[in-house]
């Protein structure tokens, strides 16, 4: 049985959803109280560091094209390398659920860096 699960509040929904893989349930809602953009979350973690991000943006087209000669050396990483391009392009949206927040877990672990 497959088990469909994203888990955005990890902290306070782990005992949870380790009883729910061992139960029948087929899909498990636990997210995080907010939505973010993905650069939302890199700005917010590098805050946490303290240090300003830095971006650089390349089209999926011309990385596609950059990754391609790994397909006759390694056919594993590109495989990976074109699963992080699809992944990019396609929004992932948890359900709102819980009170921790991606913020808080940020600068909770920045402090144990």
């Amino acid at each position: 049985m497959a088990v469909d699960v994203v888990i955005h509040d990890y902290l306070s929904h782990r005992r949870n959803s380790v009883e729910a893989l061992e139960s029948d349930l087929t899909k498990i809602s636990v997210g995080g109280p907010q939505v973010f953009t993905r650069k939302e979350i890199v700005e917010m973690s590098f805050a946490a560091l303290g240090r300003p991000p830095k971006f650089r943006s390349i089209s999926p087209g011309v990385f596609k094209l950059m990754i391609s000669p790994l397909r006759l050396i390694n056919r594993r990483v590109y495989g990976l390398m074109d699963f992080g391009i699809a992944v990019t392009q396609t929004d992932s949206v948890a359900p709102s659920f819980g009170s921790h927040t991606l913020r808080r877990y940020f600068d909770e672990a920045a402090k144990t860096i």
